[in-house]
């Protein structure tokens, strides 16, 4: 059969998005060769893998009986990958970061000069989302994330507990001092994630202790939020370590008996990479340069 890897590539991805768009996204190509490859593996296999509906792209009997194989292709690819990027000798080459948001912009970015200067032959693609992204199917090379996994053949690093402050602008923290009482805080102007955000810890404690007060700003972006806050848009939770990064922001402290009644809530930050890339030198040139920015006192300061 006349058919590429690639071809394969496609099909994964769209069996696993059921979008031609979504899939292009995953794969950072143009949506018409998305729907042109899977044409091509179509013919060459002679059999059609998805229907088209106005639901998405349905897979067919066909597309089933051959994913067990493709995906075991994927993994095969990825070992000569994982093999070839064991062939380096010097940090060089692109690293594929993934990092919540928020993270991505107030503690990566800032860093990459500081990265570039050590290994001059390194690229970066940081990729911001809360999305999952699956280190085990090579769609990163490097994760930052706030919750340890549980499951994959990965090399895992906890590198801090992070706190949440209340967090807006000076002039609104000014106004509105110390938070003694249930009732100040319940009043105060809050900055929120939408509802599909509810369970993470920022947002279950606002949930819990803001009554049932309607949030004046919300966000999926934690910069955005931070960015409104800032301005004195409303007051918001801020991981602690970002208050640097942002000097228009301020904290608005808790009372002693306000602190005991609603303790603020924490994060714990962790750094992921796949077993087989851990020691690939332009993966480790990143992981030690993370580990080594995470331990400098001023990032820990703000964590303690």
């Amino acid at each position: 059969m006349d058919y590429r890897w690639d071809d394969v590539r496609v099909f994964l991805a769209v069996w696993r998005h059921r979008t031609f768009t979504a899939a292009a996204q995953q794969l950072d190509v143009e949506v018409s060769t998305v729907s042109r490859r899977l044409a091509a593996f179509e013919d060459a296999l002679g059999a059609r893998l998805f229907d088209r509906t106005t639901d998405g792209l349905l897979p067919s009997a066909a597309a089933e009986e051959i994913l067990a194989a493709a995906e075991r292709a994927e993994s095969a690819a990825q070992e000569v990958a994982r093999a070839a990027g064991g062939l380096e000798r010097t940090p060089t080459g692109l690293v594929r970061i993934t990092a919540v948001p928020g993270l991505a912009e107030t503690f990566l970015s800032p860093l990459i000069p500081r990265l570039f200067a050590l290994h001059p032959g390194l690229r970066v693609s940081i990729h911001s989302s809360q999305e999952f992204i699956d280190l085990t199917r090579n769609e990163a090379d490097l994760s930052l994330r706030m919750q340890r996994p549980v499951a994959g053949d990965l090399v895992v690093q906890k590198l801090a507990d992070i706190p949440y402050v209340l967090a807006t602008s000076k002039a609104v923290a000014r106004k509105t001092g110390t938070v003694s009482s249930v009732e100040q805080l319940r009043a105060l102007p809050w900055i929120a994630w939408p509802q599909e955000f509810a369970m993470i810890p920022a947002q279950r404690w606002i949930t819990r202790h803001a009554g049932d007060s309607a949030p004046v700003v919300m966000s999926n972006s934690l910069s955005a939020q931070l960015r409104a806050a800032e301005v004195g848009a409303g007051v918001g939770l801020a991981p602690k370590p970002f208050m640097r990064q942002m000097p228009g922001l301020m904290e608005i402290p808790l009372s002693p008996r306000m602190q005991a009644q609603c303790a603020l809530p924490h994060d714990e930050l962790w750094m992921v990479v796949h077993r087989a890339l851990r020691n690939v030198p332009r993966v480790k040139a990143v992981w030690d340069f993370i580990l080594a920015r995470v331990a400098e006192a001023p990032f820990q300061q703000e964590c303690d």
